[in-house]
């Protein structure tokens, strides 16, 4: 039971990553390159910055996947890593 609860959320990380990449990254790139109007060079940034926020969500093991489940803890913890 306990492989099978593992290789679900496994299956969930994966899911959740290539939907980050495929759907909430390009969508955050236009908005700032065309709504906000930032630089190639800020949208890159911003870009990296965000794709590095969601590789270590996945990492955790613990993101189910969902935009609305990202705990503030999350974010700190992300943020003191980086540092």
């Amino acid at each position: 039971m306990r492989a099978r609860k593992r290789k679900t959320q496994d299956e969930a990380a994966r899911s959740s990553e290539a939907r980050w990449k495929t759907e909430w990254l390009p969508a955050f790139q236009k908005h700032l390159t065309h709504e906000r109007r930032l630089s190639d060079y800020t949208t890159r940034n911003y870009s990296t910055a965000i794709s590095r926020f969601f590789e270590h969500l996945t990492a955790s093991g613990e993101w189910d996947g969902a935009l609305g489940s990202i705990r503030l803890r999350d974010a700190r913890d992300f943020v003191i890593e980086e540092q």
